[in-house]
């Protein structure tokens, strides 16, 4: 019985460190690339369905990938959220939370930033150290929203986000189409 639980005890454990090995090395390959595209743009081949649903077609560094692949791209021209006739910064504030996980309303996201502002500017900072990032449910993605709000809330006039948002569209006349 004893040579039995151990044998199910390390197979649990190989598989859970082939897992792991499986992330680093796909990790690892998603920071080369971007390194080696970091200050010049780049284009996302895309195809659409029958449905004219978009996918893109590389695979690896893209805005449809993982949550590492998703973190590590931004726009290659930045836009203000605040504009003479919209301000943005609120939807802003409230994606912040849902990268981490919170659910509920807009106002009880943006709450939720506020009341951990503090924390975030520190994850920010020294994410080495200060790990909230890395407890969140989309942790890359979490991570450089949460640099582009302490750059945020050092000089809010003068802001431009380079992140992407995403937004649910399943209100969009295109998809009810």
């Amino acid at each position: 019985e004893a040579r039995k639980a151990y044998g199910r005890e390390r197979n649990r454990i190989r598989s859970a460190n082939n897992a792991q090995r499986s992330k680093r090395v796909r990790t690892y390959q998603l920071i080369k690339l971007a390194r080696s595209y970091m200050g010049q743009p780049f284009w996302q081949p895309v195809h659409l369905d029958f449905r004219g649903r978009m996918y893109t077609a590389p695979g690896g560094l893209h805005s449809q990938g993982c949550d590492a692949a998703k973190g590590l791209m931004t726009f290659a021209e930045g836009k203000p959220l605040k504009s003479d006739t919209h301000d943005a910064t609120y939807i802003f504030l409230a994606y912040g939370a849902s990268l981490f996980g919170k659910k509920g309303t807009e106002a009880d996201r943006v709450q939720w930033v506020m009341t951990f502002k503090d924390e975030i500017i520190a994850t920010a900072g020294d994410p080495l150290d200060v790990l909230m990032w890395a407890e969140a449910e989309s942790p890359w993605q979490f991570l450089a929203w949460a640099n582009e709000a302490a750059t945020y809330w050092d000089d809010p006039d003068g802001f431009l986000s380079y992140i992407p948002i995403g937004i649910d569209a399943s209100s969009s006349g295109c998809q009810i189409w």
